[in-house]
């Protein structure tokens, strides 16, 4: 019996244990084929994200800027893979600005609940938890425009491209 215990512990070990390989979404449909882009955001000549907190955030929404916003954490590998497979090669070859927001750092961390009262009704990247903390689904792209999020894509999919080249001049 013991032996047959241990069998399938092992067995489930290996069945429920993390690859390193991750799944860039390359096969979805482009759901944004049909999107006229429409929407002027910064531009940059920088090679990188502009790292930026809750508060400056809350003064960009505040001011009505149009904008692209990555959330994400420096621990999540599907956010490390969406900034280096899709966002930065399209910063680069666009010169769209992107801004990144560490949403579980120790500044920003605190100031979920300010977050999420950016966002509008329909938020469901930003959400309580059966155990009623308030999480953040990562990585989650924004385009705000106007100071409204107008558009996102959640997870590491290469809609967050299609999402980006359909919305943004």
């Amino acid at each position: 019996m013991k032996k047959i215990i241990k069998i399938l512990f092992l067995f489930l070990f290996f069945l429920t244990s993390c690859n390193n390989q991750i799944n860039y979404g390359e096969d979805v449909p482009n759901n944004y084929l049909n999107v006229t882009p429409n929407i002027q955001v910064e531009k940059t000549n920088e090679e990188d994200f502009t790292y930026i907190n809750v508060d400056e955030y809350k003064l960009k929404i505040e001011a009505n800027d149009s904008f692209i916003c990555l959330f994400f954490t420096s621990s999540c590998r599907a956010c490390k893979g969406a900034k280096e497979k899709y966002l930065l090669p399209y910063l680069l070859e666009t010169g769209n600005k992107i801004y990144a927001l560490d949403v579980y750092n120790d500044f920003n961390y605190p100031k979920l609940l300010e977050l999420k009262e950016c966002q509008g009704e329909d938020s469901p990247y930003i959400h309580y938890n059966q155990n009623n903390q308030l999480v953040v689904s990562r990585p989650t792209v924004q385009i705000i425009k106007e100071g409204k999020v107008v558009v996102y894509e959640m997870g590491l999919t290469k809609n967050i491209l299609y999402m980006l080249e359909g919305y943004c001049l």
